[in-house]
């Protein structure tokens, strides 16, 4: 038997599966890192649109109560001129009818 020859047959397949395994710790730090970025540049593109998607809608929340709030306002000052308008003919429906009894008298 040749031991040294063996030794080093040995040596050199332990060298080599150490560098095997370097290399693939290697490639799974790459991939990790990799996948950390992705996640990340996922994270900022979904809170982003959150954030746009918030915006808008609070912005047309705003303006739909703009819109409510002067369409009130148009019919507020819309039934004040109609109370007027009806409260000006009671009056002169008043008026007419105790003119024709005063008249008639």
């Amino acid at each position: 038997m040749d031991f040294p020859t063996r030794l080093d047959k040995i040596d050199a397949t332990v060298s080599a599966i150490n560098q095997g395994l370097q290399n693939t710790q290697t490639r799974i730090g790459d991939i990790e890192r990799n996948l950390k970025d992705d996640f990340q540049a996922k994270t900022k593109d979904v809170t982003s649109k959150i954030d746009a998607s918030e915006n808008s809608l609070k912005q047309r929340i705003d303006n739909f109560e703009k819109a409510a709030t002067a369409e009130f306002e148009k019919h507020s000052k819309e039934n004040t001129l109609l109370k007027i308008l009806i409260f000006v003919s009671i009056r002169l429906i008043a008026e007419l009818i105790i003119f024709g009894i005063i008249s008639g008298t």
